[in-house]
Order: C-alpha cells, then sequence, then structure tokens
C-alpha cells in the first residue's frame, strides 16, 4: 500500500511560525507585567467609555458589541416577521394600498393606545384652556 502524499499547504506552515513567535514573545514579558497587561486591557474593554457626545451614555466596548448584537438580531426577526404574508402589499382598483387582515386586527386590537397617543394632548389641553377660562373669567 502507497502512502498518500499530502499536498503543501504554506498557510498550515505560516500558522505554526505565527504560534511559535507568539509564545516567543509572550515569554519574554514576566508573568507579573503580562498578568497587569491582560487584566488593563480586560479592564479597558468592560470600562465605560468617556462620551464626549451628551446625548448617549457612556458605554464600554462589551456594552457596545452586545448592543450590536441584540440590534442585529432584533433586525433579523423584524425582517423575518414582516416578511410574512400578513404583511404582503395588495392593492385596490383604485390604485391605493389595501389594509391586510393582520394590520387591521393589530389597529382594532389597539384601538384604544392609538386614539389616546393620538388625540390625549389635545384634549388635556383644550381641558385646561377651559378649566382656565372658568377659574380666570369667574363664569
Amino acid at each position: 500500500m502507497m502512502a498518500e502524499i499530502e499536498k503543501f499547504d504554506p498557510s498550515k506552515l505560516m500558522d505554526g511560525v505565527k504560534d511559535r513567535i507568539k509564545a516567543t514573545f509572550v515569554s519574554l514579558i514576566p508573568e507579573d507585567a503580562w498578568e497587569q497587561m491582560v487584566k488593563t486591557e480586560v479592564d479597558r474593554f468592560f470600562k465605560p467609555k468617556e462620551n464626549w457626545n451628551s446625548s448617549r451614555e457612556y458605554r464600554s466596548e462589551f456594552q457596545d458589541l452586545v448592543r450590536k448584537e441584540i440590534e442585529d438580531e432584533c433586525k433579523r426577526r423584524l425582517k423575518e416577521y414582516l416578511s410574512s404574508p400578513d404583511f404582503n402589499t395588495t392593492w385596490k382598483d383604485n390604485g391605493l394600498s389595501a389594509t391586510t387582515k393582520a394590520v387591521e386586527n393589530m389597529i382594532v386590537k389597539n384601538s384604544g393606545e392609538i386614539m389616546v397617543s393620538m388625540f390625549g394632548q389635545m384634549f388635556q389641553s383644550m381641558l385646561l384652556n377651559f378649566k382656565s377660562d372658568l377659574i380666570d373669567k369667574r363664569y
């Protein structure tokens, strides 16, 4: 039986050289200095950065990384959800888009909150004006 000849892969050779160089340099650093370097980097990764933009809170690189992952996952799930047939646009004969049954159900189910968010402030201001007129003018 003949031994199979393995094809030369220069990347494997380079990986070995990189690993040996890395090990050599790390071995040149005193243990206590190495520990301090690692601690400093870990602390920096988790410590919130100073932020000169007052509209955002201070966040660490770790928090930014977690937030980015959550944002990406939310976008992926929303894209999947909104790609369902419930949200496909259909058109009426007059050329306007038709409301799907799923959207119609969401509106009906949440109509109370929708009305309050749309008109609540306006009605509150109107009542304040009526009250102010009644008290100030002593009707």
